[in-house]
């Protein structure tokens, strides 16, 4: 029997770990227990046909001991309790949070990428961020073959990347802003009413910017995929934007790369990868988007190509997507326990 825990259990990504590890551990004995803030204590949760009672934790709570904790309670959470909950259980801790990600002795981890990382010492493990992971996911097999030069990426982030609230109050200010104009026409006037609207919006940056004018969401970007592909003074040159759209991180994504490669080479490397989809379409319809990818936990590539005009070219260009509370957190972490277990 593996026994499991889950931290922030009621949470946009907690909740997605559940369903997680039902799919991914089916056949195999579990004792899953679940954790949340007070004010999230008592919640009924749907596990394997039984309903499990999520518990409350505090600075009180003692733990039992555990084979893994799945975190997702935010930084602060982590921070405070992450060494805390390891000496209490025993247990190898996936954190999903910000909080160690660039600790140099927590090892930051895509299954698919860089599973060799982590030693028969670790038990601190720390789940990249959601933008990150299906990046790097992608670019991985580009490394490989033809080594990487530089990196260029926009991404086009959901509001659930800001958990429940952010995907309720996009739901609300939808809502309104479709019942307050009766015309074809967007009064902006009546869209200006909230510092975070989203609806019929896109914002350049998702938080403050530092002294260089780059908001958090790009510097994590940057420093994790170094960090993960050990690729230290790689450049990556990151702009991120929050649009309105409820599920799934979208990027626009430029690479150079150190040898020269024809379109079907590129095509080629992506064959056979469990994670990766390549859509091959020609057809405007064709295209995968956050609507028709929501809940895969796959990632989708469309639109590779070079520079126009080329043949072969040290430039790849390709479109991105995937759902960020499960590639880009939930199926991740879930994931990484699993490799290890199959791994020992």
């Amino acid at each position: 029997m593996k026994r499991m825990i889950v931290m922030g259990a009621t949470g946009a990504v907690g909740r997605e770990m559940i369903s997680d590890i039902e799919f991914m551990f089916q056949g195999i004995d579990l004792d899953l227990k679940l954790y949340a803030s007070s004010r999230s204590a008592g919640t009924d949760i749907s596990f394997r046909n039984k309903l499990i009672r999520v518990e409350s934790f505090g600075e009180q709570t003692k733990l039992e001991p555990a084979d893994v904790v799945f975190m997702s309670a935010g930084s602060d959470f982590s921070a405070t309790f992450g060494k805390k909950i390891l000496e209490e259980t025993g247990a190898i801790l996936i954190d999903n949070s910000s909080a160690w990600r660039m600790d140099p002795e927590v090892p930051l981890i895509v299954p698919w990428v860089n599973l060799h990382q982590i030693t028969k010492k670790t038990r601190m493990i720390s789940n990249p961020n959601c933008s990150t992971i299906q990046m790097v996911i992608a670019l991985k097999p580009i490394a490989d073959h033809f080594g990487l030069e530089s990196v260029h990426v926009t991404t086009f982030q959901s509001v659930s990347g800001g958990g429940k609230p952010a995907i309720d109050r996009l739901a609300d200010h939808v809502d309104r802003d479709i019942l307050l104009n009766k015309s074809q026409k967007i009064d902006p006037t009546l869209l200006n009413d909230h510092p975070e609207r989203r609806s019929f919006n896109v914002t350049p940056a998702d938080d403050q910017l530092d002294t260089g004018f780059h908001c958090f969401e790009e510097v994590k970007l940057i420093k994790e995929t170094r960090k993960i592909l050990e690729l230290d003074n790689l450049p990556v040159f990151a702009t991120t934007a929050r649009v309105p759209v409820f599920y799934c991180h979208s990027e626009a994504v430029s690479i150079k790369i150190k040898t020269e490669a024809s379109l079907p080479e590129v095509q080629d490397v992506f064959n056979d990868h469990e994670m990766i989809c390549l859509n091959r379409s020609r057809e405007y319809e064709g295209f995968d988007t956050p609507r028709s990818w929501s809940g895969r936990r796959d990632v989708s590539i469309s639109r590779l190509r070079l520079p126009y005009g080329l043949k072969k070219s040290n430039h790849i260009q390709m479109w991105i997507v995937a759902d960020n509370l499960k590639v880009g957190a939930s199926t991740n972490a879930v994931a990484i326990y699993k490799a290890l277990l199959e791994k020992d």
